[in-house]
């Protein structure tokens, strides 16, 4: 499959264009290795995962599907670097905090302290 090919599908990934599932089924076609990172995933994309989840369009299983989709993907960017650390958080909340609309609105206000060395 051509480059392009995938690009469109992680960043329909990343940006929820497709249903969890759906985008998800889409990325099973390629392997998590690559060559090059084909889109940045920042504080922007996961704010938008994190306000659909909090008015409702993504459940917590969802969101959570959602970060162990991208989580340690060599084709998506994380950046600023903090990033990785952010969606480990939500990908794993039997090991930080549940995914709730409390979480989420905490974890939305770190994302607004971040700076681009963070």
């Amino acid at each position: 499959m051509d480059l392009e090919t995938r690009r469109q599908a992680v960043s329909d990934l990343v940006l929820l264009r497709k249903t969890v599932p759906d985008a998800i089924t889409e990325m099973r076609k390629y392997p998590w290795d690559c060559d090059e990172e084909l889109i940045t995933l920042g504080p922007t994309e996961l704010r938008t995962a994190i306000e659909k989840f909090l008015a409702g369009a993504l459940s917590a299983q969802e969101l959570e599907d959602w970060a162990n989709a991208v989580e340690g993907r060599d084709d998506i960017d994380f950046a600023p670097e903090k990033m990785t650390d952010l969606v480990a958080e939500i990908a794993n909340p039997m090991l930080f905090e549940p995914i709730t609309p409390e979480s989420m609105k905490k974890l939305a206000d770190r994302l607004s302290s971040l700076g681009p060395d963070d």
